[in-house]
């Protein structure tokens, strides 16, 4: 079976999941705790100047703890949104990069890709994390491109669609300069590691035998 090109690409994708495993499992838990304490920051933010710091003022500005914790919280926030982007743009990537290499390995064609497993919203889970890998490598190029080139509009129309953004037929005005790789991840694996798993290799699997059944299909 090491000499069939769709149960050897499979074959590689299962193993660079295993050996990737440890090193994914931590960046997913990292980007989903630290999401979950963002959402403390901001509320305690919200509340940071309803409360006094000393009761017995009766002075109507924020006092002097007041605006230091503000800027305590928003600092700790900013440095939990990097956090976030970096950890759920190093998953996107990892994965993507896996998937297209057993994309190459099989020398399959677009539609094969687009149309393996089960799609969301049309698309395939491959050509989802590749949109999502490119907006966390080029998303400040999307920024100031206006409106977007052929290559970027690929890859925002594929984001807009499964994340149910409306976007103009050119792109333009489009709300995907931001990073969305956690929002994607979200969206695939419901906030589980093991459902992540099971979506990724479940496509993988479901590619390499659309890929494999078009081979048999052609030599009858």
């Amino acid at each position: 079976m090491l000499n069939n090109a769709e149960y050897s690409a499979l074959y590689k994708v299962v193993q660079e999941w295993r050996f990737n495993s440890p090193t994914l499992h931590y960046l997913f838990d990292t980007a989903f705790s630290v999401q979950k304490r963002k959402i403390e920051i901001e509320n305690s933010i919200n509340g940071v100047f309803s409360e006094r710091i000393d009761p017995r003022s009766s002075e109507p500005w924020p006092s002097l703890g007041n605006v230091a914790r503000f800027h305590e919280l928003n600092d700790e926030l900013a440095a939990l949104e990097l956090n976030v982007v970096a950890c759920a743009g190093a998953i996107t990537m990892i994965l993507s990069r896996m998937l297209l290499s057993m994309r190459d390995d099989m020398q399959a064609t677009n539609d094969q890709w687009d149309r393996s497993g089960n799609l969301i919203h049309g698309h395939s889970v491959g050509s989802v994390l590749w949109a999502s890998a490119n907006n966390f490598r080029h998303n400040d190029e999307w920024a100031k491109t206006s409106p977007p080139t052929p290559q970027q509009l690929r890859s925002i129309k594929i984001l807009a669609e499964v994340l149910q953004e409306e976007v103009a037929e050119n792109g333009k005005m489009h709300k995907l300069s931001r990073d969305v790789c956690h929002e994607i991840l979200q969206l695939i694996s419901d906030g589980n590691f093991d459902k992540l798993g099971m979506t990724v290799l479940g496509f993988a699997n479901a590619f390499a035998r659309r890929c494999l059944s078009t081979k048999e299909a052609l030599k009858k």
